[in-house]
């Protein structure tokens, strides 16, 4: 997939041109030079992520995954899901995507990874555990002299 702007010849059958909409980015209605079409979904996907350079991680180091929608006529957002109910993978061609239709690329939360506990909090815990832990010992090493 190549960036490709200012040019419309759909009729092209040749070129297979996409306007593309990147949630969070500067880039909205870019029209896209989709090279092969029948790529998979996730390659499309991979592809966009590399020609836009957009990140694999968030602030705090975490993936980003990232999901493509087309634009209904009715202004509804219908997910391009990497792969059908059997677990074949779809392309473009296969959901029916036209030149000059209108996607937009979305990221999302990986599951696991949507609340991490910060490092501080790991570290005052532990504190508490071998403080803890430190207490009690000190406590029987003084039990234990007293009974000696």
């Amino acid at each position: 997939m190549d960036n490709y702007e200012e040019f419309t010849d759909y009729e092209n059958e040749d070129i297979f041109l996409i306007h593309l909409s990147i949630e969070d980015t500067e880039h909205e209605d870019v029209e896209v030079l989709v090279s092969d079409p029948n790529k998979t979904i996730r390659d499309t996907i991979s592809s966009i992520v590399q020609v836009f350079t957009l990140p694999k991680t968030d602030g705090g180091g975490y993936p980003i995954e990232y999901i493509l929608g087309r634009i209904t006529e009715d202004g509804e957002t219908e997910v391009l899901f990497p792969e059908d109910e059997e677990g074949l993978e779809m392309s473009l061609i296969e959901y029916g995507v036209q030149p000059g239709d209108m996607l937009q690329v979305h990221h999302v939360p990986i599951a696991g990874y949507g609340c991490p506990i910060p490092s501080k909090m790991i570290e005052d815990y532990s504190k508490s555990i071998m403080y803890s832990k430190f207490k009690s010992l000190i406590k029987k090493v003084v039990f234990i002299r007293k009974h000696l």
